[in-house]
């Protein structure tokens, strides 16, 4: 892994390059500290791969509103170098997102950030890594807000799904409903860990999520009235971030 960093940490994004074989290429890693202390470290999860920002800038998105100094997070921006669905490809040791992101940009951020507790924000495909991540390594994370994602998909049949899991015995692994369901009795009765809220193209998926997690047991903060333009950019962050500040403060 290379680390070259860009810029003043102080007061701009310091930008670094990771370099890892669970990718096709180096990419970039934005960090931007707020000016005390940080407590948690909020991972802003891409849509796009790479730089490009089809549906708006995540990580630019909430600097701007200032999310970072108003919490005490640390923003952290994570580039992929294929459509980042958070997965690990059952053959293609290039496309292993998640070994990517757990083996090489989570230790990373940890020197940078010791003992701080990690969060995780997201939408579209990237709601779904979020909750993957979370679901799937609990112990390393501590929340999850989503907005307006693909939650209850039960097959990589949409999306530019198939290029990253391969096969559907692959996606049984990361399946949103499965995973919730296997969480369920070690969560039932715990605090609530994720919030769902709001939506554009899946409102059905999200107020599915909530159906299921409520008829599990998983507590959870839910807020699905408001519908906004699927981007980063609508208005939903700066409230999605405002919940993780509740559950984890």
């Amino acid at each position: 892994m290379l680390a070259a960093g860009m810029g003043p940490v102080d007061a701009r994004p310091r930008t670094y390059t990771i370099r890892s074989r669970n990718q096709a290429n180096d990419n970039s890693l934005r960090v931007l500290r707020p000016s005390k202390a940080a407590r948690r470290v909020l991972y802003v999860l891409p849509v796009n791969p790479g730089v490009s920002y089809q549906w708006g800038d995540g990580f630019e998105t909430a600097a701007r509103l200032g999310l970072h100094e108003r919490h005490g997070m640390a923003l952290v921006g994570p580039s992929f170098s294929a459509w980042p669905w958070y997965a690990d490809h059952p053959e293609n040791p290039k496309i292993r997102q998640e070994s990517y992101f757990l083996g090489d940009v989570v230790p990373f951020v940890d020197g940078l950030f010791p003992g701080c507790k990690r969060l995780l924000v997201g939408f579209s495909k990237s709601g779904n890594g979020a909750m993957q991540l979370l679901l799937r390594r609990p112990e390393l994370f501590a929340a999850a807000a989503v907005w307006d994602a693909p939650l209850m998909k039960e097959a990589p049949d949409q999306f530019g799904m198939a290029e990253i899991f391969g096969t559907a015995k692959n996606f049984a692994g990361y399946c949103v409903p499965r995973l919730l369901e296997r969480r369920a009795g070690e969560w039932a009765g715990k605090r609530a860990r994720v919030a769902l809220l709001g939506y554009d193209a899946f409102r059905e998926h999200m107020e599915k999520a909530h159906v299921l997690m409520e008829r599990l047991g998983m507590a959870h903060r839910y807020e699905n009235t408001v519908r906004r333009v699927h981007r980063w950019d609508s208005g939903w962050l700066e409230g999605a971030v405002g919940m993780l500040d509740e559950l984890t403060g």
